[in-house]
């Protein structure tokens, strides 16, 4: 009696783990799947961005400045200068998305490559790019990320390169400890008895058992990212005028907050909408990533 007891307890827990997973699996589908539609949709209207609205971004039309959403040929309104808010919101996603990637892929390679010759390697190697990340990360991260864009002036490139100086050293250490962590393992110890290449051992055995974590990680750093590019546009430190971005849109709405709602709510709701695809598609990941 006590062994069929026990044997129906065991099909019980293996039925719900087995639900389990594939309930959680299915969220991940739908978080992922809602995600990438919204920022597909987002980058695909950036780059259609002179079809779908073929004004001029920075061209002022002063007579109809300040215009209400839904006048005839602004359907989100004017500015104070009386720039069409649609087209200048179109091309300020292709600005601010796009950099957010170049921002995200390069710390994640270079991270990536760097903690994984680390962790592999051991020894003074381990040790230098360990002294250099607990540097950087002494260090406040927003703090340090606009005193770089101050020193080195606004503009596209001079983001990019802060963001990476200073964000690679997260996916490294990420990728150091998983890699220390893989490096044990019986598989790897068989690839280094059979005489394969060190790289090719990291390349074709260890990244691909390590990279899924980094990526969820870039996913959600990319949030930050798009935060962080808004906020320099906000402080006057990142796109250059008169290219738009969301950031400075919501700046040069300032005066305006309470007389013409519209000049800060749309593009703060593009900033939302970004971040929200985003972090569905961090968050897929990650269940994903857990469920494995």
């Amino acid at each position: 009696m006590s062994v069929s007891s026990s044997l129906s307890r065991t099909g019980v827990a293996a039925w719900y783990e087995r639900r389990s997973r594939r309930r959680s699996s299915r969220g991940a589908d739908t978080s992922l799947a809602i995600g990438l539609a919204i920022i597909g949709v987002m980058m695909l209207a950036a780059l259609l961005a002179g079809v779908l609205s073929p004004a001029d971004p920075i061209r002022q039309d002063i007579p109809n400045a300040l215009a209400p959403p839904g006048t005839d040929g602004h359907p989100l309104g004017t500015d104070a200068l009386g720039r069409d808010v649609l087209t200048r919101m179109l091309y300020a996603a292709r600005t601010d998305l796009f950099v957010a990637v170049g921002a995200v892929l390069l710390p994640l390679v270079i991270g990536v490559a760097v903690g994984t010759i680390a962790g592999y390697r051991g020894g003074i190697v381990d040790r230098v790019v360990t002294g250099v990340v607990n540097v950087v990360f002494a260090f406040p991260v927003m703090v340090l990320l606009i005193a770089l864009v101050f020193i080195l002036g606004p503009g596209i490139p001079t983001i990019i390169v802060a963001v990476t100086l200073v964000s690679w050293v997260s996916y490294a250490r990420l990728a150091r400890d998983l890699v220390r962590r893989e490096r044990s393992m019986d598989y790897v110890l068989a690839a280094k008895v059979s005489g394969l290449p060190t790289r090719r051992i990291l390349g074709r055995h260890i990244l691909r058992n390590i990279i899924a974590q980094p990526v969820t990680f870039a996913m959600s750093d990319a949030v930050a990212i798009i935060l962080f590019i808004t906020a320099l546009g906000f402080l006057g430190l990142g796109v250059p005028p008169p290219a738009p971005d969301w950031g400075t849109m919501i700046a040069d709405a300032q005066p305006y907050f309470t007389t013409h709602w519209w000049l800060a709510v749309f593009p703060g709701l593009a900033i939302c909408a970004a971040g929200l695809g985003l972090s569905l598609i961090a968050d897929g990941l990650s269940q994903k990533w857990n469920a494995q």
